[in-house]
């Protein structure tokens, strides 16, 4: 298959979205934005995008809009070409939005901002994106591509360097892609950050996984299966849905595959993100039931019990950061932890009132609630996540009449990509709204007060707990060798949510180039006419630049000539 044919296919086969053209002078855009003209462009975004998007005091919400919140990070988000594409400004997602008048939305959309972009501040913005493609030289600097053969090689000696009883369950995450996409240093580090936090939250282990590298650049982290309590049905559960399987020729990837007896011992990291972050892969790996009261009993919490002698603590408030309706959390104790579930609604009638009910989801004058959200502490202090509807059953999002997520595409509460990104910091603090409203309105039965007494925490009871599962969150993130600061909303993007977005961003070629084994000196710098091709056959061409021309498709493992294995219903 010629070369760029191969790239062509690459993007269209994965469903990562179009491939980009770079610039004809083929120069990467990278480097500090500001060096091209970027401080009037920081000014602008600063006075009218900043409000939404930018994580800190600027920001007027509880959280940044989309998700997005390093807008004035301008380094970074001329790396994202979902925002930026260097050079081209009429392409650039930002400056279409801004040109267009669809941002910032309270101006055009709610009419409810102090002034409006000026032209200036348009120019501006368009003059930094149209500067960064022609001052910002290549990252990549004396940085070595690591080839398909090199990584191969690398896992193969680390399987030989264990003790005989684990080589089996090795297994492999990688970024060498980003590597040779010629990703920031600050980038690979969230990177591994993403895949360390991800697989300690699907782990059943009481031990954290600690992050382990294999190579100078740290570029492929190493787990066991038996790290994460994951039997070898979670493994093929992972390789049948994998959709970059292929069979390197030579000695070390047979050793790696004979050895552990599977065809693909690693996959790529941001792939893993995004699939393992969303059922059913989610529920599948670590082991969740169908329903409500199947996980109660599998997590050792009896909630209606617990209601009824007044162990469970509750809090309750007209706002959220993603519900729209009024809401009730509630703390229950489990063996490893705790275990918060929550009461959402979808409307403000009486029966949905905790103002009016605040009791229930048990008893006469009990609430109606709609659906519910679960957070539970892992053996590990990781946390895990669970979505049903008001009659238990398990679902894979949240109700848009009901939650919202406003950093995914469908604006769904996902499960568990939304949870990762909104407990970046693991439990949330929360104000009640109700226990005193109710213990000091008399219209109220007695019995009611004393009951909401009882199981509405005071407020310093509620911070206090909320604090200390937060805290033990953060110390697990600690031993796994993670920065939970790293994760805060001051940086911008939870470190998963991160490492799944670069997964679904739009693919240029000098990324595709990268994960389909070109070397450098051969990346194209435009899709090229056959005239402008070097000086040979197309095939000679291909043998000299594709690296991966030496691979074949898996027998067993998904392409996109065949469709990917069914999902199991449960691994357990």
């Amino acid at each position: 298959m010629p070369a760029l044919l191969a790239l062509a296919v690459l993007c269209m086969a994965a469903g990562l979205g179009q491939c980009r053209r770079r610039r004809d002078d083929g120069r990467e855009r990278r480097g500090d934005p500001r060096r091209s003209g970027g401080a009037p462009a920081l000014n602008a975004l600063d006075k009218h995008c900043a409000r939404c998007h930018q994580a800190g005091p600027a920001l007027k919400r509880q959280k940044p809009a989309k998700n997005f919140g390093n807008v004035l990070r301008l380094d970074e988000i001329a790396r994202d070409p979902d925002l930026i594409l260097p050079g081209n400004p009429d392409g650039s997602g930002l400056f279409i939005q801004i040109a267009k008048k669809d941002m910032p939305y309270d101006c055009y959309q709610e009419f409810d901002c102090d002034a409006e972009p000026t032209a200036n501040d348009v120019k501006a913005v368009y003059d930094w994106i149209k500067g960064l493609g022609d001052t910002v030289e290549a990252a990549c600097g004396n940085r070595v591509p690591i080839d398909t053969g090199a990584m191969v090689s690398a896992i193969a000696d680390d399987i030989a360097a264990q003790d005989a009883s684990r080589r089996p369950g090795m297994r492999y995450v990688t970024l060498t892609h980003f590597y040779n996409a010629c990703a920031s240093n600050e980038d690979m580090v969230r990177y591994r950050q993403g895949v360390v936090k991800l697989l300690n939250s699907l782990s059943r282990n009481s031990v954290v996984l600690k992050m382990r590298t294999i190579d100078p650049n740290a570029t492929i982290i190493a787990f066991n299966l038996d790290d994460l309590d994951w039997r070898k049905e979670a493994w093929a559960r992972i390789a049948g849905g994998y959709p970059y399987g292929m069979e390197p020729e030579g000695m070390a990837y047979d050793t790696a595959t004979s050895t552990t007896g599977t065809k693909l011992p690693w996959v790529r990291g941001d792939w893993l993100a995004f699939a393992a972050s969303r059922p059913p892969l989610y529920y599948d790996l670590l082991r969740l039931p169908e329903t409500f009261a199947e996980l109660e009993r599998e997590e050792g919490v009896d909630v209606k019990a617990n209601l009824e002698a007044f162990l469970a603590r509750r809090a309750g408030f007209q706002k959220s950061g993603v519900s729209k309706h009024n809401r009730l959390i509630e703390r229950h104790p489990i063996p490893t932890g705790y275990f918060w579930t929550s009461y959402d609604f979808k409307g403000d009638a009486s029966a949905q009132s905790l103002f009016v009910h605040p009791l229930g989801p048990y008893g006469a004058d009990a609430f109606q609630h709609d659906g519910g959200e679960t957070i539970f502490s892992l053996p590990n202090g990781f946390q895990a996540y669970y979505l049903n509807t008001a009659e238990g059953e398990r679902l894979r999002k949240g109700p848009t009449e009901i939650v919202l997520d406003d950093s995914q595409r469908d604006r769904a509460v996902t499960n568990a990509i939304s949870c990762f990104g909104c407990h970046n910091q693991g439990i949330r603090q929360a104000s009640d709204d109700i226990r005193e409203h109710v213990l000091h309105d008399k219209s109220f039965p007695m019995s009611v007060r004393r009951q909401v007494e009882a199981l509405y925490a005071p407020q310093a009871e509620m911070k206090e707990l909320l604090a200390s599962d937060a805290a033990r969150f953060r110390k697990a993130m600690l031993r796994a060798g993670l920065d939970p600061d790293l994760d805060s909303q001051a940086e911008g993007v939870e470190s998963i949510n991160f490492l799944s977005r670069a997964y679904e961003k739009s693919v240029d070629l000098r990324i595709a180039a990268a994960s389909t084994g070109f070397r450098r000196t051969c990346w194209p710098k435009a899709w090229p006419k056959p005239a402008a091709r070097p000086a040979g056959s197309s095939a000679a061409w291909s043998r000299a630049c594709y690296r991966a021309k030496s691979s074949r498709p898996s027998s067993g493992i998904w392409s996109p000539r065949s469709p990917p294995a069914s999902p199991s219903r449960s691994l357990r």
